[in-house]
């Protein structure tokens, strides 16, 4: 069984999201709702999708900022967290197993802190219940690029395997200020790298260093258009 890509709307937001439940019966079935790390997609899920999908409707939303889904203007964990909200009351659904990795891990643990009724189970990894990394190695990342390779030799090694299927083309212009783009030499189309929208805290939202470190107060990455690298049926 294939995911679907879906879309709804909350806070005058697009956002996105990929799910298994295409017929009565797979709507019918336990709902697994999967949010993926900084950087990613939910198309990270399309492989666990396809093995659990006998048994579980699997939903993998774009957070805000990351695939598919719009950028806005604030990236708060409220705000994620009422995008998750949003989205179990579009799909009408009560109450859903939440997995969540890294950043999808903190939202989840987050929401069923707030909403304990609506989680029946919590799937976690990759992260603790507290955060305290330093990713300002990102930085360095900025800038226009010629050539898709020339971007990848801006980024370490190890992170390449892990952001390589976030690499996609738009014909969009750039916007804001802190943005990734790669313009290819043949068909002037536009390469970014998605879900880096909120990955650095504003000052706003944070006292513990964020101002210090120079982290501009919204950070606005371009994200990817065209069709992640998941059978869309």
């Amino acid at each position: 069984m294939s995911f679907q890509r879906r879309t709804f709307n909350h806070e005058n937001l697009t956002l996105s999201y990929l799910d298994t439940g295409s017929s009565p019966a797979s709507i019918n079935r336990p709902p697994l709702l999967c949010l993926h790390a900084h950087l990613m997609q939910g198309a990270t899920y399309t492989g666990l999708a396809e093995a659990l999908s006998p048994d579980y409707r699997v939903i993998a939303p774009d957070q805000r900022g990351h695939g598919d889904s719009s950028h806005a203007a604030t990236y708060t964990r409220e705000d994620y967290l009422g995008d998750i909200e949003a989205l179990l009351a579009s799909l009408d659904l009560p109450q859903a197993v939440l997995l969540g990795n890294s950043l999808g891990g903190v939202n989840a643990y987050q929401f069923a802190a707030r909403h304990p009724d609506r989680v029946r189970a919590l799937i976690i990894e990759d992260i603790g219940a507290v955060v305290a990394d330093d990713i300002s190695f990102v930085l360095p990342w900025q800038g226009v690029y010629t050539t898709r390779e020339e971007l990848e030799s801006k980024i370490d090694d190890r992170f390449i395997p892990y952001l390589r299927d976030s690499f996609r083309h738009s014909e969009e212009g750039c916007i804001s200020r802190s943005i990734r783009r790669i313009w290819s030499d043949r068909s002037r189309t536009l390469l970014a790298t998605t879900g880096l929208t909120g990955l650095l805290p504003t000052a706003a939202q944070s006292s513990s260093g964020a101002a210090k470190a120079g982290f501009p107060q919204q950070t606005i990455w371009k994200k990817w258009q065209n069709a992640a690298p998941i059978r869309i049926s």
